[in-house]
């Protein structure tokens, strides 16, 4: 599945955006998915940010649910007990 995106960029990032490209000898979208990749992968081996994901996803599950993000913990815990 892929998703199409519009993005906004200055006259300076389109610019620049072109000439990675172009010496790279890629697309524009290709360089475009290189970067996202690039970050994607540094985000993911941050493991401060990895907490901040994980809580993150805790509260919208819980507010998905209707109940406190305290409330949800116990409940995760055990999961995590039992498969592991």
């Amino acid at each position: 599945m892929t998703h199409v995106l519009t993005l906004w960029l200055t006259d300076r990032q389109a610019a620049a955006l072109g000439l990675v490209a172009r010496v790279e000898a890629v697309s524009v979208t290709e360089t475009i998915r290189a970067a996202i990749d690039g970050l994607i992968a540094a985000r993911l081996s941050d493991a401060e940010w990895r907490q901040r994901a994980i809580l993150d996803t805790l509260t919208a599950l819980a507010d998905g649910l209707g109940v406190s993000v305290a409330e949800l913990l116990p409940l995760c815990e055990r999961t995590i007990g039992e498969s592991s």
